[in-house]
């Protein structure tokens, strides 16, 4: 956690990558699940210095639903 993201950081990287459609990865208006894991896979890493790595499970990329 942290002052400056206000939440841990996968929260953060959460609430970001949708709200301000960072995990669009296409750029095609629709967050699919598969983008957002991978924005995930990407964000938190890189702000916590490799520290943290989230974990997907593998289910969800046969069912990759829209989120948002």
């Amino acid at each position: 956690e942290g002052s400056a993201w206000q939440n841990g950081v996968f929260t953060y990287c959460l609430i970001n990558g949708l709200s301000e459609k960072e995990a669009d990865i296409n750029k095609d208006g629709a967050i699919l699940l598969s983008e957002l894991q991978l924005f995930l896979s990407q964000k938190v890493p890189e702000l916590t210095q490799g520290q943290q790595r989230p974990a997907f499970r593998l289910e969800n990329i046969a069912n990759d639903w829209r989120v948002w």
